[in-house]
């Protein structure tokens, strides 16, 4: 997990007035890339992307590696998808998109580097993404 994308949204999500959670393949928690302990508030078994307004994946690259063979991370993030959510990424999380069937559009928002955070929060006060529907579902 990287820890100063992490840093800049709990802080930009709090700004908000948002409930910000932390999701980790196991309650237990996760280890940043700087090795230090996060506390999970929610297990991916137990947290499933439809209970959030917008989803964020900021895996570090052996993060990601692992995620990647989890059936459960690939499903969260297939649904999120699915449910039209905002998504904040990292490139690190783009071997889990893909294997989810992620495509690029409004709504996939890259946060590293100057005003992703802020491009992500802008992006997910419009909550879902319907511009996305029409690519996944047949019309009728």
């Amino acid at each position: 997990m990287d820890d100063g994308v992490l840093d800049a949204l709990r802080s930009a999500v709090e700004k908000e007035g948002a409930t910000f959670a932390i999701v980790a393949p196991k309650a237990t928690g996760v280890k940043t890339a700087k090795r230090k302990r996060v506390a999970a508030d929610h297990a991916l078994s137990s947290g499933p992307s439809i209970f959030f307004d917008a989803v964020a994946l900021v895996p570090s690259a052996d993060g990601a590696a692992l995620l990647v063979r989890e059936a459960a991370a690939i499903d969260w993030v297939r649904d999120a998808f699915g449910h039209l959510k905002v998504i904040g990424t990292m490139e690190a999380a783009g071997p889990i998109l893909e294997k989810a069937a992620v495509e690029e559009d409004d709504g996939v928002v890259d946060l590293a580097g100057r005003g992703g955070v802020k491009a992500f929060i802008d992006a997910a006060k419009r909550q879902r993404i319907w511009a996305r529907e029409p690519t996944l579902r047949t019309p009728g």
